[in-house]
């Protein structure tokens, strides 16, 4: 049976990829032929992006004492086992 990095070597495309590529390239010609525009949804997904990054930065890692017992227990169980 052939793999799919094989399949997609062949001379065939899927009709998905085919879509995907007709999409790409409209939109370059739309932005070459109309310019950029700035609708809403553009405006909103730019504010979602930048507002993403500052949520990440709040994001609370597992304090120390987690941290420490996590690390006991696997230095324990890796002696269990070695000597076990």
């Amino acid at each position: 049976m052939p793999s799919l990095r094989n399949a997609r070597q062949g001379r065939y495309r899927d009709v998905s990829e085919l879509r995907v590529q007709f999409l790409c390239e409209y939109r370059l010609h739309l932005k070459w032929n109309l310019g950029e525009r700035i609708s809403d949804a553009s405006v909103g997904g730019t504010n979602l992006h930048q507002y993403v990054p500052l949520q990440a930065e709040h994001v609370q890692t597992p304090n120390m004492a987690i941290r420490i017992t996590v690390l006991i227990m696997t230095v324990l169980a890796a002696l269990l086992w070695i000597f076990g």
